[in-house]
């Protein structure tokens, strides 16, 4: 089943339980907006990447509770605020792995914690792409 498909399968059974998300989702960016983004970062995106951000911007007012999470307990970034969480993971945490957390971007946030996608064609060692 495409992303997409699945995303909007998920908003429509949020929706179904009283969740008013599509309310808060920022619109989607064009391909040269999500490119233009990470080109600064060096980040060559999956495809994914492109779909995601193409679908919607994250959503407004990601650090209030009052917007419902899309995944999880995390809320979905807009990709401006994403890639500050980049840069501020590199400042903190870089030295501290053995992983290129240069290749890293985070898209779901919650108090520290981050959903991210690796952006490289191979995986590190105990990575898995499906």
């Amino acid at each position: 089943m495409p992303m997409i498909q699945t995303l909007e399968e998920i908003l429509d059974f949020l929706e179904s339980r009283g969740a008013g998300l599509r309310l808060y989702l920022r619109p989607g960016l064009s391909r040269e907006d999500v490119k233009a983004a990470l080109e600064p970062l060096g980040l060559e995106a999956p495809e994914e990447l492109y779909e995601l951000y193409g679908w919607h911007d994250g959503v407004e007012d990601w650090r209030s509770y009052k917007v419902e999470f899309l995944f999880g307990e995390h809320q979905f970034l807009p990709l401006k605020i994403a890639v500050q969480e980049h840069y501020e993971t590199l400042k903190y945490y870089n030295e501290y792995t053995s992983l290129d957390l240069n290749k890293w971007l985070p898209f779901g946030f919650f108090e520290g914690s981050s959903f991210t996608l690796y952006c490289e064609d191979i995986p590190f060692e105990g990575l898995i792409h499906l």
